[in-house]
Parts: structure tokens; C-alpha cells; sequence
């Protein structure tokens, strides 16, 4: 599920896919739209941002792609009522490294490890910060 939102919402996400034909299934009451598309490979054309990066953003988005390097610190901020949820998608693994997973206002530090090219998820309702250092 790429969003779970109940009135207004405004935002961007990312998911790693396998090559195929996709079905987008949505459930609305009101009007809505949605722009789908497809950043450069890694390893390509594609202008891969080094550590340390700082992100910032109101609702829901997604940053990359990012070159990680092993142990890396994460600070982040959030000033919303609902879930922050902050994953990195290393391009290279079947699964998302969970990196905060919190509900309402947060300020905070953790490590994580991260290596090769990934991108940033963030899952916010309001204010967000994020440095990965």
C-alpha cells in the first residue's frame, strides 16, 4: 500500500519495483490525481548525492538516489500529529531499512547501516527534518 490517508492529502512516496505491469487500485470519495515516474537507475545517468544530506519537507516525499556507506547517523524532526515513518530503499536489497517509526511530534538520533545507492522515504502530516550524516 503506498497510501492510507482519510480526508485531504498531498504527497509523494517511493517503492522499489521489479520490471512488470502494475495495477493501481484506488479508493476515493472525491476528486483526486496522481503523476507516476521513474528516476534514472542508479548507476546510470543519474547524479547520486554523497553523505552528508539534509532533507526537510511538510507531508509525505521521497529523496535519492543516495550513496550510503555503512554506518551512518540519522537525525530527525517532526512536527505533525500522525506517523513519521523515515525508510531507506537500498537499491540492491529486497528490504527497506527502518530507520524512525514514530507517532506525533519527535525530535531524535539513530544508526543505521546503509550501503550502496538507496533513496529516503519519509511518511510525515506536517514539518519534517531529516540529516544522515
Amino acid at each position: 500500500m503506498l497510501f492510507n490517508a482519510i480526508g485531504p492529502f498531498e504527497g509523494a512516496t517511493g517503492e522499489l519495483v521489479e520490471p512488470g505491469e502494475y495495477v493501481l487500485d484506488v479508493d476515493a470519495d472525491g476528486a483526486w490525481s496522481i503523476s507516476i515516474r521513474q528516476p534514472e537507475p542508479a548507476g546510470t545517468d543519474a547524479d547520486v548525492d554523497d553523505l552528508p544530506v539534509e532533507l526537510q519537507g511538510e507531508h509525505a516525499d521521497w529523496a535519492g538516489p543516495i550513496g550510503f556507506d555503512g554506518l551512518v547517523e540519522a537525525h530527525g524532526t517532526h512536527a505533525g500529529d500522525a506517523n513519521f515513518i523515515v525508510e531507506v530503499f537500498p537499491v540492491d536489497e529486497p528490504f527497506p531499512e527502518l530507520v524512525f517509526n514514530e507517532i506525533g511530534p519527535f525530535e531524535g538520533e539513530t544508526t543505521l547501516r546503509a550501503d550502496g545507492v538507496g533513496y529516503v522515504v519519509v511518511e510525515a502530516d506536517g514539518p519534517w527534518t531529516l540529516e544522515v550524516r
